[in-house]
């Protein structure tokens, strides 16, 4: 069994034992008034998810936004401080994070693909293919071209990257970040796609139905979103 699904296993016993012990103190004296349904008990429904998000995950922009999110309620509706601070200052750290991310993002993931596949790959990637946009709509083909990576970046605008026609003849990574923006990834029928994602109120959605095909080149996506979504036809 893995340490994270130990972990898991630990952390979700504990919650019950923790309850557990709290009623059977009240019964013999040694509390009194303990209750799994405190003020605002249901702020755990935000503050658990982001703590085994943290448990599975580590710490990334997304669980830490949700923790903070979760406690600041908690606090808020114990009347530790009030509503409008509490949101105010959410805010402002959220904003820094954002910041923060974007700045730092190319940084911060640096070398993650080595450990995308259990089983060791060579991934062949074009280090000069880079397409940008911000405040614009773009339109990226590789019709009848070899295709050998690419590196997208869009903020604030709208990119399509269509590789139907392309020639893919090995395993290949897209690198793309999204930062109030789409991007729309169309791949050809003959190759498979592996995904990982790191989304900050956004999502990475394939909706592709095509089943893995044994022997195929394989398309890496290392994804970042930020508000953004970004889907694969």
């Amino acid at each position: 069994m893995s340490t994270r699904k130990i972990l898991n296993r630990i952390l979700f016993g504990l919650l019950f034992i923790t309850a557990g012990i709290g009623y059977l103190g009240n019964l013999a004296g040694l509390w009194s008034g303990f209750t799994i349904f405190f003020h605002g008990w249901w702020t755990m429904f935000i503050i658990l998810p982001a703590l085994f998000s943290f448990v599975n995950n580590g710490f990334h922009f997304y669980n830490t936004i949700l923790f903070m999110l979760g406690l600041s309620i908690l606090l808020s509706v114990n009347n530790v401080y009030e509503f409008h601070t509490m949101w105010i200052c959410l805010l402002a750290v959220t904003l820094i994070l954002i910041g923060l991310r974007i700045m730092f993002n190319p940084i911060i993931k640096k070398n993650k693909f080595k450990n995308f596949s259990k089983e060791p790959k060579t991934v062949y990637v074009s280090n000069d293919e880079k397409e940008s946009a911000t405040f614009t709509e773009k339109y990226i083909n590789f019709d009848d071209r070899e295709f050998n990576g690419i590196k997208l970046e869009s903020n604030f605008a709208s990119i399509k990257l269509d590789l139907r026609k392309a020639i893919i003849s090995h395993d290949v990574q897209i690198d793309a970040d999204a930062n109030f923006a789409g991007i729309k990834i169309f791949l050809p029928n003959n190759v498979n796609i592996q995904i990982k994602s790191d989304s900050a109120f956004g999502s990475v959605v394939n909706k592709r139905r095509i089943s893995p095909i044994t022997g195929a080149p394989t398309v890496f996506l290392y994804a970042n979103c930020a508000f953004a979504g970004i889907e694969i036809f």
